[in-house]
Formats: structure tokens, C-alpha cells, sequence
């Protein structure tokens, strides 16, 4: 693996993506966290239920 084509992002909103190009084109995300929104810390409130399918 070459790892000279390969970004770490980390955006305003605390997501942090692993991206690379291998075939020179657009970067393509390999890696996420949070995968969900209910993996981010208290992101529904203290006491609340979360569930990814609600919008």
C-alpha cells in the first residue's frame, strides 16, 4: 500500500475520514468515524433514545 496517496480529514463537525486515490481519480472514503450520528456523544441530549433511522 502506498500511503503518498492518502489524506486523514478531520471536518468542523468532528467527523474524521480516511481518503485515498490509488487510481488517480477522485478520492474515495476508505474510513469513517463516527459511522453513525448516534455514536457522537450525547448528539440526541442527556436521558434521550437514539436512532439512526429517525431524520
Amino acid at each position: 500500500m502506498k500511503y503518498y496517496n492518502t489524506r486523514l480529514f478531520l471536518n468542523f463537525t468532528g467527523v474524521i475520514q480516511w481518503l485515498d486515490n490509488f487510481a488517480e481519480a477522485d478520492l474515495s472514503v476508505k474510513w469513517t468515524q463516527p459511522r453513525t450520528k448516534c455514536l457522537t456523544y450525547d448528539v440526541c441530549g442527556n436521558f434521550a433514545s437514539c436512532n439512526d433511522n429517525d431524520k
